[in-house]
This record gives C-alpha cells, sequence and structure tokens, in this order.
C-alpha cells in the first residue's frame, strides 16, 4: 500500500484517516495534516484504487479503508476520525454505516445525497452510453475537470444505491460543502445529505457550507476556516467520548 503517514504530533489524542477524492494523492493534504499534526492529532492517508475496471473499485476501496481503520485503531489505540474528499466522502458514508469503530466523519463537498430515482435514471443514462459509445468514452456534460467514463457513472450511481441513510449508526457527522452559491448542486446535495441523516435522530450532525469557497475546500488558498471548523468539529467529539 503505498500511504502517508503525518506523525509529528506531541503526545496525539486522536488519529485522522483521510479518504481522499479520485483526482488527488495523499500529498494534496500536506496542509491540514500539518494543522492537525500541531493540534496533536495524527493523520494518515493512503492511496485509492485506480484499477481500470469500475465495476470493482468502489468495493476495493472501501474493503482497504476498513482494514485501515481497523489497524489505526489497534495500532496506535487512539479515537479515529474519518475524514473523506469528494468521492471519498462516499466511501466514508458506506464505512461509518458498515462499521462503528471510528468516533466521527468529515464528508466534504461531492458527497451529498441523490435521490434514489435521480439515480435509478443516471445509471440507465450511463448504461446506455456504455453500449452505445464504449466503457471508455466520456460523456462531455459532466467532465468540468477530468475525463470521467460511461464505465465510472454506471458504476458510481450503481453503488451510491447501496448507501442506507436509514440504518446510519449512531456517529457524529461533519458535512461541509462550498462554490460560490448556495443554490448550486454541492449546496443543495449537502443540504439533502443533512436532512437524510437528521431524519434518524443522529447525534451532532453538523451542516456547513460556505457561499463563497471553492469546491476543493481542503485546497483554497486561504483554508483556514475549513481547517479550524473541522478540528473543532472532532475535537468536541474526541473529549465527550
Amino acid at each position: 500500500m503505498n500511504y502517508k503517514l503525518w506523525d509529528n504530533a506531541i503526545n496525539p489524542i486522536g488519529i485522522v484517516q483521510i479518504i481522499h477524492n479520485r483526482n488527488k494523492t495523499p500529498g494534496h493534504y500536506d496542509n491540514i495534516a500539518q494543522f492537525l499534526n500541531k493540534n496533536r492529532f495524527l493523520v494518515w492517508a493512503d492511496e485509492l484504487y485506480q484499477n481500470q475496471d469500475e465495476s470493482i473499485v468502489f468495493n476495493q476501496t472501501l474493503g482497504m479503508e476498513l482494514k485501515t481503520l481497523m489497524w489505526l485503531k489497534e495500532h496506535f489505540d487512539l479515537p479515529v476520525f474519518v475524514i473523506g474528499d469528494g468521492y471519498g466522502s462516499y466511501i466514508t458514508q458506506k464505512l461509518i454505516q458498515d462499521c462503528k469503530l471510528c468516533s466521527a466523519g468529515v464528508c466534504m463537498a461531492g458527497g451529498g445525497r441523490h435521490n434514489k430515482l435521480t439515480l435509478m435514471f443516471a445509471m440507465v443514462l450511463s448504461w446506455m452510453g456504455k453500449k452505445l459509445f464504449g466503457k471508455q468514452a466520456c460523456p462531455t456534460f459532466t467532465n468540468r475537470h477530468k475525463c470521467r467514463t460511461y464505465d465510472y457513472w454506471f458504476n458510481l450511481f450503481k453503488n451510491l444505491q447501496t448507501i442506507r441513510y436509514d440504518i446510519l449508526p449512531n456517529i457524529p457527522l461533519l458535512i461541509i460543502s462550498g462554490e460560490q452559491n448556495l443554490n448550486n448542486m454541492n449546496g443543495r446535495l449537502a443540504r439533502a445529505l443533512y436532512n437524510a441523516y437528521s431524519k434518524h435522530d443522529l447525534h451532532n450532525l453538523v451542516l456547513i457550507i460556505y457561499p463563497d469557497a471553492e469546491k476543493d475546500l481542503l485546497m483554497m488558498a486561504d483554508r483556514s476556516d475549513v481547517q479550524q471548523d473541522i478540528l473543532d468539529f472532532i475535537t468536541t467529539q474526541n473529549i465527550s467520548k
């Protein structure tokens, strides 16, 4: 496994497991990792699977991150907090749904809740795209930054349908979103995700939307507010344990 461990923390009180976006590497999170180190949290991030077979990437990544969480918990004997960014936030939701080992979770922009009917419709469209244009063809209307194939979208939409908002365990969750307009897609998805979880008495559920922020909140030049909000949240959960 290719991973990065930031362990320059004096008398650590917890460890943060970062599950990053598909277009990022552990190195992209160096700034927040160093910030958390200074505030007594160790930080771990590993490479997501980039297997060409999109049908197994999600489950491979989920399995790897679950094993990592179990190892971190046993090896360091500290509370583990999971931060999921973008694609990683979907993995984070599934992770905290399937196990109760982490003390709290953070979902960054990109991991909102999608209506099941919308997911089914999108899955059918991407399946048709695969059949008509090939698995590796890229639908231009969805690609703002990087080519995502019909195969990628089909399997992502299929896996998102397995996230069960009604059985999420009682684990505190922070949902963070950004971009220029509160009414944009990320803002709507973040609020939908908050509303879905809040119906089931999830304790300490928090939603923060930065109306003037960019999409990649942790990569902004001025990211201090985001970092501090994450620190405040996980520190509060750590104290309450």
